[in-house]
């Protein structure tokens, strides 16, 4: 059946012969007509109190929509929305991870990727910080979260640490040589600067002062731990040329005799 419109005069079909108007526009426009004319009170236009925007109304309304009045209800009541949703969180725990892990498993992929362009906005963002190394001098960048990285690389670290603890460097180097032969050593700190006062900070072949270091009277090859009974003082040229050699073999036997003497003290 095909009828007019009484408001905008345009055809239109329809299964019911009673039917007036094309659709609730045309029935609200012809509403709002008749009201007008009768003298009963019109559409107001007014100025939404959250938003801004102006609308027309017959009542005395003060938004122009529900989005606009739960807003507006939001802004003005924010700490008892807090408190409320504390409670409800407190009270509703195993439900709330329950639900979030299932989120986290069906949408795996999309947040993945939304970290993923989190981290590059972040890194495109944010200037890069450029130091230098404390042991090489190079510049490198520093990429980390809490940006206290002072060294370029592992290697440059490792080499700082040794040269601002130079004994416990010789202690560590000792340790592994020992663990390699499978020989059970203690020798510590205390010992080495215990040695180096029992020979007066010389070498005891040549008598030399610089490029000093301890060395096994009985070679750490042969099975033989370092002790205060098995360590004396040489230089690097002294120890070299010994190498592991028996003590009688590289000694003569005069110093071979002050040897015996000097570590039967203890």
């Amino acid at each position: 059946m095909i009828q007019e419109c009484e408001n905008c005069l345009k055809q239109f079909e329809t299964d019911r012969y009673n039917k007036r108007f094309c659709s609730k526009k045309c029935n609200n426009a012809s509403y709002r007509k008749r009201i007008s004319a009768d003298g009963y009170i019109s559409a107001v236009t007014k100025i939404c109190e959250h938003c801004g925007v102006q609308f027309e109304t017959k009542k005395n309304a003060r938004f122009c929509s529900e989005f606009c009045q739960r807003g507006n209800y939001r802004d003005n009541n924010k700490e008892k929305i807090t408190l409320y949703q504390i409670e409800y969180r407190e009270n509703n725990k195993d439900e709330l991870n329950a639900a979030n892990r299932l989120y986290q498993k069906e949408n795996a992929k999309e947040l993945g990727e939304k970290r993923k362009e989190r981290r590059h906005k972040k890194a495109e963002q944010k200037p890069p910080i450029i130091k230098k190394c404390l042991q090489c001098g190079e510049k490198f960048i520093d990429n980390t979260k809490s940006h206290n990285k002072i060294y370029c690389s592992h290697a440059c670290a490792c080499r700082h640490w040794m040269v601002s603890n130079p004994e416990k460097s010789r202690n560590r180097v000792r340790k592994r040589r020992a663990i390699k032969l499978a020989i059970n050593q203690k020798f510590t700190i205390e010992d080495e600067k215990f040695i180096y006062d029992l020979f007066h900070d010389r070498c005891f072949n040549c008598g030399n002062i610089e490029n000093l270091c301890v060395d096994h009277v009985y070679p750490l090859s042969k099975g033989n731990a370092l002790t205060k009974q098995n360590a004396c003082i040489l230089c690097k040229t002294c120890n070299s040329s010994k190498g592991d050699k028996y003590p009688l073999d590289f000694y003569n036997i005069e110093k071979f005799v002050e040897l015996l003497t000097i570590l039967r003290l203890f």
